[in-house]
């Protein structure tokens, strides 16, 4: 407690409804709190209901089916030689290599749609030799040969084509690795890889969905061995695809959706409102909380002083004591059986809480800005 602090202090307000208004204030601003939420949350459904059935929604259908297909195949043309009397043996085979003329790979893929599509397609062949001490190690020597390049066509069909039969001479390759060995002086294993790399964009005339389509077909050649076997490495492609109407939105009913739109506007703006309210109310939350903890826990204690017509002069008393916490008031008050006076001199931000005797002032006072800032604080 602080002693003696003397001079005129102005305690009386007019009004002697005073802390009774204040009250109603609190009570008053969540009242109508309460109030826009509820018309938010009875128009919100409301104006979403009103807005739904203005509105004609068509849903995704399929427009377009289409299957594509793939694969490669091939042919390995011979020299002359004493033993086999056919031009060249199909694929599934084990081939002598030093009676290779040629191995002639057929890349094939194609597409199959329900109706015509615009489609974007490129595509291009390459061949890349890999040198490597054994099958599984990394390459010591790679190099990529441009067989095929086909720059973007565009057609407009429900059916595509693309087929690429090639030559590949394998004595070209394969004496390039063998000077290779020669030349290190090491036995390596070797392949000719041999992709075939296909974009496609396909659209449909009346939608705006698109088929983005990347494949790669494979074969691998093993080189400078006595006997080779031919590899397809890639799957054969057998794929269904489908391409959707996007659904539409349109206004079915020009009245409805006004409302709807006004409704929504009014719901945003209830909410606006409130929102608005509850920081104004919460600004001034921490003074009104801590007067109505006091008059509420207290209030037997507690009376208004300018309702009982008490008044207060701060230059009469001998002492006027400052109290730093409210329930330093409240033993005072008890221990002289005395009620603590109230007195709210500006409202919203400054009370005083009061018990007199004789010659001392008991005095609490209640100020919004020392609150605030000690909220602050804490944070």
């Amino acid at each position: 407690m602080n002693k003696k602090d003397k001079g005129t202090v102005s305690y009386v307000s007019d009004n002697d409804k005073l802390y009774v208004m204040q009250k109603k204030k609190i009570l008053n601003t969540k009242k109508w709190l309460l109030i826009l939420m509820v018309l938010a949350v009875i128009l919100l459904p409301l104006a979403e209901s009103l807005l739904i059935k203005s509105l004609d929604l068509k849903k995704q259908e399929v427009i377009v089916e289409y299957v594509e297909k793939g694969d490669v195949d091939y042919k390995v043309y011979l020299k002359q030689n004493n033993y086999y009397k056919e031009k060249y043996l199909g694929e599934g085979m084990e081939y002598v290599a030093n009676i290779i003329n040629t191995i002639n790979p057929d890349f094939r893929y194609e597409i199959h749609a329900t109706d015509n599509l615009d489609m974007s397609y490129a595509y291009k062949i390459t061949a890349t030799l890999l040198i490597s001490k054994d099958s599984d190690s990394q390459p010591l020597y790679t190099r990529t040969f441009d067989l095929i390049k086909k720059d973007v066509k565009v057609v407009n069909s429900n059916n595509l084509t693309i087929s690429e039969n090639l030559i590949i001479d394998y004595d070209e390759y394969n004496s390039l690795v063998n000077r290779y060995k020669k030349d290190f002086g090491i036995s390596a294993y070797s392949k000719l890889v041999i992709n075939m790399d296909i974009n496609i964009v396909g659209k449909h005339s009346n939608n705006e969905d698109q088929m983005f389509i990347n494949r790669t077909l494979q074969a691998s050649i093993p080189l400078s061995e006595q006997t080779i076997r031919i590899s397809i490495d890639t799957e054969e492609i057998n794929n269904n695809g489908l391409l959707f109407a996007k659904g539409k939105i349109t206004v079915s009913n020009i009245l409805l959706f006004v409302v709807a739109l006004v409704s929504l506007g009014l719901v945003l703006l209830l909410l606006i409102t409130s929102i608005r309210l509850y920081i104004k109310f919460k600004r001034r939350n921490i003074y009104y909380i801590t007067l109505n903890k006091y008059i509420n826990e207290y209030d037997k204690l507690v009376i208004n002083g300018s309702y009982e017509n008490t008044n207060i002069d701060e230059t009469k008393f001998d002492n006027v004591v400052k109290i730093e916490k409210f329930e330093e008031l409240v033993d005072a008050a008890e221990n002289l059986s005395l009620p603590i006076l109230f007195y709210e001199v500006i409202p919203g931000e400054l009370s005083f809480f009061v018990v007199t005797n004789d010659k001392t002032l008991y005095k609490y006072t209640l100020d919004k800005a020392a609150l605030t800032k000690k909220e602050k604080d804490e944070k």
